[in-house]
């Protein structure tokens, strides 16, 4: 196995840019992932990596070795692609067993490895079949089991679920962590799924049109996502924003939205943020209750109406409608009884609000402490 090294990576196709400046590293035996929409760059980092694309600029190391120049069949690093491209006239055995055939592995070596590697992935019943016998989670086995059967030193997997059923897909995500975690393989998995991603990943890039918008370990992207995009597109839903301005009430800094009545005391906001942000917060930290009452020290409060229930099984999703006619989405548990057009409070606590620019949308650190007062009139 290898680390990878990748430094100020560029690359456009008739002028359009597809990857711009991206530089990350993955250690060896580490499960890394490229997680953005389609044409965020994933797809165009992996075949550099494998060499099968060459960078405008930029550096791509495997270990220590500069590879730029190294040709793919030479750089051992394996690929399984979206359309998983398996042998239609091989059966599985004689798919695992060819890349082995290429670097002339004796016969006895290569039954053994096929054989070991069918058995780690469960598809030993599939040796003697073609392709077009399997199913679509049997095809995506046998392609990564090719992938792995020379054991490279690096494997790139692109978006290899992609077009599965949602249980097939969460059963292959989960087989292909086990396989990581007992070979230790390192791997570089591209993905628009962020529930692939935060399932499997050690570390998490997410990518936006050709750039890194933000790098960490699963928790980190979610709770503490470095812009706006990130925040939209890990979740589900995605972080409700609240669009707020920053005021000066005798000395202090104020988060406010007038039309809600919301008012928060901010601190230790930097003195050069912008006057309009947005507040951020996870469906999951919204809870709600009937009535008014005392807000409790380090939360807000907002005035909404129910609008729409999606049950879920265990949970569900409830759309509120805020004063203004802002839209947030709250995940609760099932059994709290609410129905369209109830008169509720939301309620979410401070500590777990994200602040970003409006104009850029990126992140702000701030903390937000103190208890806000609804309806407090301008001095």
């Amino acid at each position: 196995m290898a680390s990878v090294r990748v430094e100020g990576l560029r690359k456009a196709y008739r002028a359009n840019p597809a990857v711009r400046g991206v530089g990350f590293s993955v250690e060896d035996g580490e499960f890394f992932c490229l997680l953005g929409p389609p044409g965020a760059g994933k797809t165009t980092i992996l075949r550099i990596i494998a060499g099968l694309e060459r960078p405008d600029e930029g550096e791509i190391y495997l270990g220590e070795e500069l590879v730029n120049q190294v040709p793919p069949a030479e750089r051992d690093v394996a690929m399984v692609f979206e359309d998983l491209a398996l042998y239609p006239h091989m059966t599985a055995y004689d798919n695992l067993a060819h890349p082995l055939h290429l670097h002339k592995v004796p016969p006895a070596v290569i039954d053994k490895t096929v054989r070991e590697v069918a058995k780690m992935l469960h598809i030993s019943h599939l040796l003697d079949r073609r392709p077009d016998t399997f199913s679509g989670g049997e095809r995506r086995r046998v392609a990564v089991g090719r992938a792995l059967v020379r054991r490279p030193r690096v494997l790139l997997l692109d978006q290899p679920f992609t077009d599965l059923d949602a249980w097939l897909r969460q059963e292959m995500t989960g087989e292909l962590k086990r396989l990581q975690w007992e070979t230790g393989q390192t791997m570089i998995y591209a993905t628009h799924d962020f529930e692939e991603a935060v399932t499997m990943a050690d570390r998490i890039m997410v990518l936006n049109l050709g750039e890194a918008e933000q790098l960490g370990s699963a928790e980190e992207v979610y709770e503490r996502p470095a812009s706006v995009f990130v925040g939209g597109l890990v979740g589900s839903p995605s972080m409700n924003l609240i669009p707020c301005q920053v005021e000066r009430d005798d000395g202090a800094m104020v988060l406010s939205r007038k039309a809600l009545g919301l008012r928060i005391l901010v601190p230790h906001l930097p003195e050069s943020v912008p006057r309009d942000l947005l507040l951020g917060i996870r469906p999951e930290h919204l809870g709600v209750k009937r009535g008014e009452g005392a807000v409790p020290s380090g939360s807000a409060s907002l005035a909404a109406t129910v609008d729409i229930v999606q049950p879920l099984g265990d949970e569900q999703i409830i759309d509120l409608r805020l004063k203004d006619g802002t839209v947030v989405k709250m995940v609760a548990p099932s059994h709290l009884e609410l129905a369209p057009d109830d008169e509720v409070v939301v309620e979410f606590a401070l500590q777990a609000v994200s602040l970003f620019e409006a104009e850029s949308g990126r992140r702000i650190e701030a903390a937000l402490v103190g208890e806000p007062t609804e309806g407090k009139k301008e001095g």
